[in-house]
């Protein structure tokens, strides 16, 4: 039964998740095709960057960096933790808007996998577009 609870709260907040980030996206610009967005889970800190996407152009910076946003991810971190204690550290959002689908994928072990660093500037925010 409370795996069940945990499945629903997790279902719950992937809905609120992508919801906060469209709506956080529609009013900073709402031209856009795509949004990507990263969160990095540890220690009782999260990190979110994000990507919006128009029509083949090149990647802009999104302003994802909300304490309600970040209290969702932490949220599903701890939903979706595993029976041994295991819980992803890194999650990439991936939401399209001509479709409405939004994906998201997780890593359990390294929390650098879809980082944005300087090193990586150039190409993670292409490499993080939504196919």
């Amino acid at each position: 039964m409370a795996e069940q609870a945990n499945y629903d709260r997790a279902t719950e907040l992937v809905h609120e998740i992508g919801a906060m980030i469209v709506a956080a996206q529609e009013r900073d610009d709402g031209d856009w095709d795509a949004i990507a967005a990263t969160a990095i889970v540890e220690g009782g800190v999260v990190q979110i960057s994000g990507f919006y996407y128009d029509d083949g152009a090149k990647p802009k910076a999104a302003r994802l960096g909300s304490s309600a946003l970040a209290d969702r991810f932490e949220a599903l971190s701890v939903a979706m933790q595993k029976p041994d204690g295991g819980r992803w550290v890194t999650a990439l959002v991936q939401v399209r808007r001509s479709s409405g689908r939004v994906t998201i994928d997780y890593d359990y072990a390294d929390p650098a996998r879809w980082k944005v660093t300087p090193a990586n500037i150039a190409t993670m925010p292409e490499a993080l577009r939504p196919g």
